[in-house]
């Protein structure tokens, strides 16, 4: 991946999802009012195609990736 930028942020819960997912906490079992939210840009170069990956961080041990209208539920498991 070439040119690879972030954006990290804390948004509210209830906006972000209504107008980036048009979803809502309930449906994804957000319980936060505010959530950290870090935006993965890459591959911006004319020739290489741009992906864009959302994490939605719910916990220390649970994340929420968005990636091309689809969600991800990442949680860290006990080895």
């Amino acid at each position: 991946c070439i040119g690879i930028k972030t954006d990290e942020s804390i948004k509210d819960a209830l906006d972000y999802l209504k107008y980036e997912y048009r979803t809502t906490p309930q449906k994804l079992g957000v319980k936060q009012k505010k959530i950290m939210t870090l935006e993965v840009n890459c591959g911006e170069e004319a020739d290489t195609p741009s992906y864009q990956y959302v994490f939605l961080l719910i916990s220390k041990n649970k994340i929420i990736m968005a990636m091309k209208g689809v969600f991800f539920y990442l949680e860290r498991v006990k080895s």
